[in-house]
């Protein structure tokens, strides 16, 4: 007895369906995990400073370049500071990651 044809693609598609849910299957998991390793969690990441350096406290341009900086660097525990409260000891206790002094304007 002939074996009877499915179609003409009839046993490649259950070999490409089978490969697609095998790489699918094993992809996926890594796949979450290499994201998970390669974000660090924001509560492990260290504040970063901008110190304000406008006369009357915080300008425009000091909260837009506080937006760009923590949507660029990833890590959103900044904090604003003006220039007349910074002291040697607040930025030892603080231990910022890195400090920015921003525009006047």
């Amino acid at each position: 007895m002939k074996p009877r044809r499915v179609g003409y693609f009839g046993a490649y598609i259950h070999v490409v369906f089978f490969l697609t849910a095998v790489t699918v299957w094993c992809a996926v998991p890594l796949a979450y995990a290499a994201e998970k390793a390669a974000a660090p969690a924001e509560a492990n990441q260290k504040p970063w400073l901008l110190v304000s350096m406008a006369p009357g406290g915080t300008s425009g341009g000091c909260r837009t370049v506080f937006s760009v900086i923590r949507d660029l660097s990833g890590n959103h525990n900044g904090k604003i500071v003006h220039f007349s409260r910074i002291t040697p000891e607040m930025v030892a206790e603080l231990e910022p990651a890195f400090v920015i002094l921003s525009p006047q304007g």
